[in-house]
């Protein structure tokens, strides 16, 4: 059964942002998608690498934007796929690139998620810029409980 749970929290400073980030990596699992929207430049990179550290990620290397390499993949007891698809044009640029080869054992975090036509089952996370620092976060989780 999925049941609907939206949050929404204010931070002040890209730490805040990543420690929530962070929170939410604690209770994401192997098979979990989390979809990340907002406009350039408003954390879902700092959000991400919160969502690593809070699955315990490997941190000899760190979590940056994959917008030129599409995907990154990061080790870790529960590995994370990380994907921006702010230059991906179409679905099958996708598949080339094998964001969704099955049988992936870990959790996948899409930035750009809006070009995507996915909701069921998935986290969605969006942020938006409220001053220079501050950031406003909802999350609307979709896991299966």
């Amino acid at each position: 059964m999925t049941k609907e749970t939206v949050s929404t929290v204010t931070t002040t400073s890209p730490d805040e942002t990543r420690g929530e980030g962070e929170k939410l990596g604690r209770t994401l699992k192997s098979g979990d998608i989390v979809l990340l929207d907002g406009e350039l430049g408003v954390g879902k990179t700092v959000f991400t690498q919160g969502i690593a550290r809070g699955l315990n990620v490997d941190g000899s290397t760190p979590v940056r934007s994959p917008t030129y390499t599409i995907i990154h993949e990061y080790k870790g007891p529960v590995p994370v796929r990380h994907a921006d698809l702010y230059r991906i044009d179409s679905i099958d640029d996708l598949e080339t690139v094998g964001l969704f080869d099955a049988g992936y054992d870990g959790v996948t975090v899409i930035e750009w998620a809006g070009k995507l036509k996915i909701e069921a089952g998935c986290v969605e996370v969006e942020l938006k810029e409220i001053s220079e620092t501050g950031r406003e976060i909802t999350i609307t989780d979709r896991r299966k409980k």
